[in-house]
């Protein structure tokens, strides 16, 4: 399928027939209207793809539902839709958060204006979040610092290691990047992890823009959610170390797939990153 001079924006969805009605809705709110949503259903057991065919019903033009075998889980998910649609520059949604009324404007400017500096790279824009409870109440006005994220701090492949940035909701990119994507892969756990590092391999770009344009809604049924980094005691991070030791190895196997190096290359990496918080702090 294909869509150019636009933005595909491609929503996987699995049993979120509770909060998609809200993202769907948000997305039609915007600002900047030169944009087509493509969505593919995992297999749901609820209402989802009921609740997506009554969408695609009143908007035919602007929402498409892709109909093929379920891929087995939210990466794969986000990836299949990549590979099937074709578009100058793309957006990942989640089914359930809220992005802010401008949020596709503002990702624009900004991506064209770093597309201008640096032309024919690979390049992806992507914002911080406001973090919400299940009701969109604010919890807290950044993810990134909640989280630990310093984008000015990660510039390399090789920083890569500290923290992979970018929150898939939140990116829009050129089809450069799609461009530049291995053809096969072993290890492949988080999309939009991927996707930067794959766009820092080849050169390209990652553009932060610093502030939030979605509300990240929390809730029992997150794929993956904001942890309070920063505010955890001595004996939470302790209790924390197995989910660390598997997103940490996750994370390495990954990297190794565009070759990084030895795992003392990879804390070599991770350290300075939080050197750097560290010497930041006054």
């Amino acid at each position: 399928m294909s869509e150019t001079n636009c933005i595909a924006i491609l929503m996987a969805v699995y049993n979120g027939e509770k909060y998609l009605a809200d993202q769907i809705d948000s997305i039609l709110r915007q600002t900047h209207s030169e944009w087509v949503l493509y969505i593919h259903d995992d297999g749901s057991k609820d209402r989802t793809l009921a609740i997506v065919n009554d969408y695609v019903a009143k908007y035919p033009e602007k929402i498409h539902v892709l109909s093929y075998p379920s891929q087995g889980g939210a990466c794969r998910n986000f990836l299949s839709l990549l590979e099937r649609v074709n578009a100058d520059y793309y957006m990942f949604s989640d089914q359930d958060d809220v992005w802010k009324d401008d949020k596709v404007e503002r990702e624009w400017i900004r991506l064209q204006g770093a597309e201008h500096t640096n032309p024919n790279k690979p390049v992806i824009v992507f914002s911080d979040l406001i973090v919400t409870d299940s009701a969109l109440k604010e919890v807290h006005p950044s993810l990134w610092t909640i989280a630990g994220i310093y984008p000015d701090f990660v510039t390399t492949f090789n920083e890569m290691a500290a923290n992979t940035l970018v929150t898939g909701c939140t990116m829009l990119f050129n089809s450069k990047v799609k461009a530049i994507l291995p053809a096969t892969a072993q290890y492949i756990t988080m999309h939009d992890a991927w996707l930067a590092c794959c766009t820092m391999k080849n050169g390209g770009i990652l553009c932060p823009l610093y502030e939030p344009t979605v509300l990240y809604r929390q809730h029992a049924a997150n794929t993956l959610g904001a942890q309070n980094v920063a505010s955890m005691s001595v004996l939470e991070r302790m209790r924390r170390l197995p989910v660390s030791y598997r997103i940490n190895k996750e994370l390495y196997l990954m990297l190794n797939e565009l070759s990084y190096g030895s795992i003392f290359k990879y804390l070599w990496f991770k350290y300075q990153y939080h050197k750097k918080i560290k010497n930041s702090k006054p």
